[in-house]
């Protein structure tokens, strides 16, 4: 146990850290910029508000023009208005062709579920020979990616639908959800090390030293998941509010689907704790969630589990070692690839142990 005088003594050092220093002006001004100043496709440097830029981007936005215009989970009318000139691909995109991020399901029985690159060539954009006489009209074409940030967003800036500044309002909703998880892990680093320094050196590393910089200005749903995911520790540690915690590790499971594993670990760690009753809490804030994605899979697909989106550990439960290693250390998808920081968890494990 800590002295009174050692408590005072680190009670003082973290209200001066709360003080804006020249180190905490500097973070700001680092996240912040990415908001002003940033690059276009094809390595161009734009100044002004921040744009769609590429990879999974576009297709989130289509997903959200389509549920602010009332158009449910049906994609073909939103995509086409994009390759027609509109603006619901983000304006780099507007008026060209993209490979869409969707599936094809029959409309009426038997179901029938056609990836849009089993229809279409992704390096052509043309109709495959084998499927030219497939008539589209006689389905439904929906999303791949899970629909929790869209409807996310569509609350949020539902009172922008109609104007010009949707898609980068749309991008910049990531820059104070970034700053929100920051915090957060500053407030767990807190709790955990008396050392101020090293707190700071962590905040630093895990805020520059990981791709969360790059998502912190994009419409990615890692820019909202890792934040849920952080405020979801914090609640559960630090404020003991399982109930909380587990909302908001449905809210990510609802954006991104491997984070039903991080509710796994949580609801272990709280039986390794002996706190059955906040088990209880945990799940019937995280379940619902859960039951909605099933539902959805039933209504859509005809399969409550069939998942749209082939990565990770749930559409491959046969293949868990396999995904457990691509996810972990592939060279475009891997964990620890892009954050090898993470690798210090691996030691921290083997240390909580003891």
């Amino acid at each position: 146990m800590m002295s009174d005088e050692t408590r005072q003594f680190y009670t003082a050092q973290r209200q001066k850290c709360i003080k804006p220093t020249g180190t905490t002006i500097a973070m700001a001004i680092l996240w912040l910029l990415p908001a002003l100043v940033h690059l276009q496709p094809g390595f161009r440097l734009n100044v002004g508000l921040p744009r769609i830029r590429g990879g999974d981007e576009p297709h989130y936005f289509v997903m959200l023009n389509n549920l602010l215009r009332g158009r449910g989970f049906e994609l073909s009318r939103t995509y086409e208005e994009g390759e027609r000139g509109e603006n619901t691909m983000g304006q780099v995109f507007a008026g060209t062709s993209l490979d869409h991020h969707s599936l094809f399901v029959r409309k009426t029985p038997p179901w029938e579920v056609l990836r849009w690159t089993e229809v279409f060539d992704p390096n052509t954009l043309a109709r495959r020979p084998e499927r030219v006489a497939l008539d589209l009209h006689d389905y439904y074409e929906v999303a791949h990616h899970p629909w929790g940030l869209s409807l996310a967003l569509t609350l949020l800036l539902f009172m922008l639908r109609a104007t010009p500044f949707l898609e980068s309002a749309a991008v910049l909703m990531a820059l104070p959800m970034g700053a929100l998880g920051v915090y957060l892990l500053w407030l767990l680093l807190q709790r955990y090390t008396n050392d101020i320094q090293v707190a700071r050196l962590t905040l630093l590393t895990f805020a520059f030293g990981t791709p969360l910089w790059h998502y912190g200005v994009g419409l990615w749903t890692e820019s909202y998941t890792w934040v849920l995911l952080l405020a979801s520790l914090y609640l559960l540690i630090v404020r003991k509010q399982a109930a909380a915690a587990g909302i908001c590790l449905g809210l990510a499971f609802g954006m991104r689907w491997q984070m039903a594993l991080g509710a796994a670990v949580s609801a272990v760690w709280l039986l390794q704790q002996r706190r059955r009753r906040a088990v209880i809490l945990f799940l019937a804030g995280f379940l619902p969630f859960v039951l909605l994605q099933l539902g959805y899979n039933g209504w859509v697909f005809g399969r409550p589990l069939f998942f749209s989106l082939p990565v990770g550990f749930v559409s491959h439960p046969l293949q868990v070692m396999e995904n457990l290693l691509t996810d972990a250390f592939s060279p475009e998808h891997g964990v620890f690839t892009f954050a090898p920081v993470l690798l210090l968890a691996l030691a921290g494990i083997s240390l909580l142990r003891r």
